[in-house]
């Protein structure tokens, strides 16, 4: 867990230390894929206070189970997400979602979890870089 320490008041001699989580959590379950996942790519787009952000995760599938991966991000309200699962020899799917156009929000904040699931992912085109 990433911490962060607030301003230390000191009264009568003594500190006061507070500590808050410095980081967002989401859990995100991913259905329907018919492999063996052995990583995810998480693309997040959004904002975060007005300012546009976009982050990335590359999330591996050691310890998962059911196809439930937890991860760490920077708070963000997601516009959008991207989700790609691959397997060991880089097969993949993929899946894209707008978020309002599912009718749904989706943000993560400091200290918090936010949970979704994705299904119907789709094959995915996996570029291969191709020895010179």
């Amino acid at each position: 867990h990433l911490l962060q320490c607030s301003p230390m008041p000191v009264s009568g001699g003594q500190a006061s230390i507070d500590l808050t989580h410095a980081a967002a959590y989401g859990k995100m379950t991913v259905n329907g894929v018919d492999f063996a996942i052995d990583h995810v790519v998480v693309d997040l787009k959004g904002s975060y206070y007005n300012n546009a952000r976009e982050l990335s995760y590359t999330i591996n599938a050691t310890n998962v189970e059911n196809n439930t991966f937890w991860f760490a991000t920077e708070p963000i309200d997601v516009a959008e997400f991207t989700v790609t699962a691959y397997d060991a020899e880089g097969k993949a799917v993929t899946k894209t979602v707008d978020v309002a156009e599912a009718g749904k929000t989706m943000s993560f904040q400091y200290g918090r979890v936010g949970t979704f699931s994705v299904s119907g992912l789709e094959k995915a085109v996996v570029e291969e870089n191709e020895d010179e």
